[in-house]
Formats: structure tokens, C-alpha cells, sequence
């Protein structure tokens, strides 16, 4: 994966409304509807597929990153 650590999160926070979240940054606080945006984000800018077992296993927006430098590698 190209992308730092701060762009990715960058990228989560501009798709995520505060309105349902205050802290994008901890994944079990989302929503729903906030999971399938960022997992078809990351599907649409990363080509890549993020699983509901991957997602769970998250705790983190920096998990998930790692999850995702794995994928690439």
C-alpha cells in the first residue's frame, strides 16, 4: 500500500458523518451503514475486499489499515 497511515484515515474520516459517530477512529463504534460505505470505499479505491470476518476482527481504523497492507502485500 502506497498510502501513509494519515491519508488512509483521512480518507475514512471525509466519508464518515459525525453525526453518527464522534470517533471514526474506534470501529466498533460505527454503524451499520458506516461499515459498508468505508468497506466499499476501500473496494473502490484500493481494489480491494474487505470481509465481514476481517472488519470484526478490527477494533481500530489503524487495524484495519494493517489488515489492509497485508492484503497488498
Amino acid at each position: 500500500m502506497n498510502e501513509s497511515y494519515t491519508e488512509f484515515s483521512a480518507l475514512v474520516k471525509g466519508l464518515l458523518d459525525p453525526k453518527f459517530s464522534s470517533d471514526y477512529e474506534r470501529i466498533e463504534t460505527w454503524t451499520s451503514m458506516q461499515s459498508l460505505i468505508v468497506v466499499s470505499s476501500i473496494d473502490e479505491h484500493y481494489d480491494l475486499v474487505v470481509t465481514y470476518e476481517e472488519l470484526h476482527a478490527c477494533n481500530t481504523l489503524k487495524d484495519l489499515f494493517e489488515v489492509l497492507k497485508n492484503k497488498q502485500a
